[in-house]
């Protein structure tokens, strides 16, 4: 697949292919659309490198200007099903909007002009559009299911949600346009915009596929009011282009940014690499790995949140501390942030997605608020952050990370003391069984619904490993439990994945008591789909999550995980939606270079998912964006493990 870019009307621009993560990445979109000015307002730490930032989007611009960009899409695959056909297209994600019809589409993502908003998009198919199918249903969206256990709450529509009748467009067609605005985001101090394009369109009246092998896209762009507060960029130009360039369609508009940037006096204090955030009492627990990085060549400072309070401003403890590090990201160009202890010593911002009659079931804890620094995430000024308003203008909150962001959940020095230990073990040593991969399953319990058909998407990533299995399937009721699992645990596995239900109490059909069990020699790594383990905001009268306590179990359990803070979310046909969809788009990341540090494929994962991301109605892919959490370190690299292939094990 190819993207072809070209500008007009005073914009030149070399015909370009857009890399994204070492994939093209093409997309295509159709039709007149006007978008709020670009500008996102941030909660402001002033700085010379926002500034210049702010001089680069304030260039003189023609009054509007054109941006042109080609895109080809693959032949797509039907296939049939009794009553309906599902289309799926090579490089395309799925539309899915509840009782509405599911099709293709690419998230197309133009780097827009310094100093300018959207104005209009046009498209048109750039070759002959071709009849695919006569006389057929498409598969239609199904509510999304949380993965909790029966005392969750339901996973109906909120309220005002009813079931979504398509919108037709010209001749009657669904999608109702060819390109759907999705949102504007700001990386590094640039401006991208976000749309999803529909290479194939249904005609509902006759059961008819229309498909579009390649469509051309104008952008109309137009000068932008100027923000009202500073920009976030980096000192280094070479942290702009690094993050900016495989991101984006068209790369060569970079040339635009890096004309209009001025150069910087060097800065006050030296440059971070890596900082820790914890508190007075843990930061002794620390040093070893402060020093263990500073060996790998980073430079590591450590702030306590004692000092944060005293020292940034802010309405509560978490916009200072997220102040603290867009100072950090400005001024000393930090690239790693590990948030050292859990909400009693580090606090965690809620964000807001509706989800039902209550207000805690629409409230979950969002380490992203310290990771995507741009704005403030609640420009209303109410109690509500993340909303989908909360960005400048009205628009939606800025959700393309600058820095890579963990967690280690912990409460005491002990604490601390074992989950750095088993982070510099992990690093240090190798893994005896560096290709041992543990795989386990539960049914959904909800018709013929498995866990393990989660994983089936997967295993081509895993196609060199040594793969062991925990699955229910094909029964509808539990197949191994906590014996069999800690059995698999025991035998060190260096990757764990778990797909089915879970709670704060339990992961893996294992409680915390069952933990006291494990004996494994080298800590893996886990990645959970479930609901609740990554739980990190219990009071001081509540246990910590089962999640938490894997991560600082002493010498044995995981050196680090990704869990869900609230729930996890599937389809009832294709349980690899949603959760899924997040834990796949990971594992591509982590194939995409021989290592990558766990904080950098976490982003790039969540950022190849953000055309998904809704604005209204049931939001399972908005939830997961803010609730996957990455429990560890940030700069922990991981490399997918290699061994020849071993059979896979049912229960003993």
């Amino acid at each position: 697949m190819r993207s072809r870019t070209r500008g007009g009307h005073g914009c030149r621009q070399n015909e370009a292919v857009a890399h994204r993560a070492g994939l093209l990445r093409p997309g295509s979109f159709a039709v007149r659309c006007c978008a709020a000015a670009l500008a996102c307002a941030g909660a402001a730490v002033a700085s010379a490198a926002g500034n210049d930032a702010d001089r680069a989007a304030g260039a003189v611009a023609a009054p509007t200007r054109t941006l042109s960009t080609s895109y080809d899409f693959a032949a797509p695959h039907l296939e049939r099903r009794a009553r309906s056909v599902t289309i799926s297209i090579p490089g395309c994600d799925t539309r899915l909007r509840t009782d509405a019809p599911a099709v293709p589409f690419r998230t197309a993502r133009i780097l827009l002009p310094p100093g300018c908003r959207v104005e209009r998009v046009e498209a048109r198919p750039g070759a002959e559009t071709r009849l695919l199918q006569e006389s057929w249903k498409p598969d239609r969206s199904r509510t999304p299911l949380p993965h909790p256990h029966a005392a969750a709450p339901a996973a109906g529509r909120p309220a005002g949600d009813s079931a979504h009748t398509p919108e037709l467009g010209s001749g009657g067609l669904y999608p109702f346009q060819q390109v759907e605005p999705a949102s504007v985001h700001r990386l590094a101090g640039c401006d991208i915009a976000l749309f999803r394009v529909f290479p194939v369109r249904y005609a509902p009246a006759d059961g008819r596929f229309f498909f579009s092998p390649r469509v051309d896209v104008t952008v109309t762009v137009a000068p932008a009011a100027q923000p009202a507060e500073p920009r976030l960029a980096p000192r280094r130009w070479e942290d702009v282009e690094n993050r900016i360039a495989p991101f984006v369609d068209n790369p060569d508009m970079l040339e635009e940014y890096r004309a209009a940037r001025q150069e910087l006096a060097p800065p006050a204090r030296p440059a971070v690499d890596y900082l820790i955030v914890t508190t007075e009492s843990l930061a002794p627990s620390y040093q070893a790995l402060a020093d263990r990085k500073t060996r790998a060549g980073l430079a590591v400072t450590t702030e306590t949140m004692e000092s944060i309070m005293t020292r940034f401003p802010g309405r509560d403890a978490a916009e200072k501390l997220r102040n603290c590090i867009r100072h950090a990201y400005t001024e000393r160009g930090i690239r790693y942030v590990l948030l050292g202890g859990d909400v009693a010593a580090v606090p965690c911002r809620y964000a807001h997605v509706p989800r039902g009659p209550a207000a805690r079931d629409s409230r979950l804890p969002c380490d992203l608020y310290f990771a995507c620094l741009d704005g403030s995430w609640n420009r209303d000024g109410d109690d509500r952050w993340g909303e989908t308003t909360d960005g400048e203008g009205g628009g939606d909150v800025d959700l393309l990370a600058e820095i890579d962001i963990g967690r280690a959940p912990v409460d005491t020095p002990a604490e601390a003391a074992a989950f750095v230990e088993k982070t510099i073990r992990h690093e240090d040593r190798e893994h005896r069984d560096a290709g041992a991969v543990l795989l386990l399953a539960s049914c959904l319990e909800q018709g013929t619904a498995q866990g393990g058909a989660m994983f089936d998407p997967l295993l081509p990533h895993l196609d060199e490993c040594a793969v062991r299995r925990l699955d229910d399937r094909p029964h509808t009721s539990p197949q191994w439990g906590a014996i069999d699992a800690i059995r698999e645990l025991n035998r060190s596995p260096r990757l764990v994945l778990y797909s089915g239900h879970g709670d704060r109490e339990e992961l893996m059909r294992l409680s915390a008591g069952d933990l006291e069990s494990l004996s494994n020699r080298d800590p893996f790594l886990l990645y959970s789909v479930g609901c609740n383990p990554g739980q990190f905001d219990n009071d001081a009268f509540s246990p910590d999550s089962i999640g938490e306590e894997l991560v600082k179990h002493p010498r044995v359990g995981a050196f680090a995980a990704i869990l869900n803070v609230r729930w996890g979310w599937y389809d009832a046909r294709q349980e690899w939606k949603y959760s899924g969809e997040f834990q796949i788009k990971f594992f591509e990341q982590l194939l995409a270079e021989s290592r990558v540090d766990l904080g950098t494929a976490c982003r790039r994962s969540r950022h190849e998912m953000l055309g998904q991301v809704e604005a209204g109605g049931i939001m399972p892919y908005r939830w997961c964006y803010y609730g996957i959490t990455l429990f560890g370190d940030p700069h922990a690299a991981f490399e997918i493990p290699r061994l020849a292939q071993e059979p896979a094990t049912s229960p003993e």
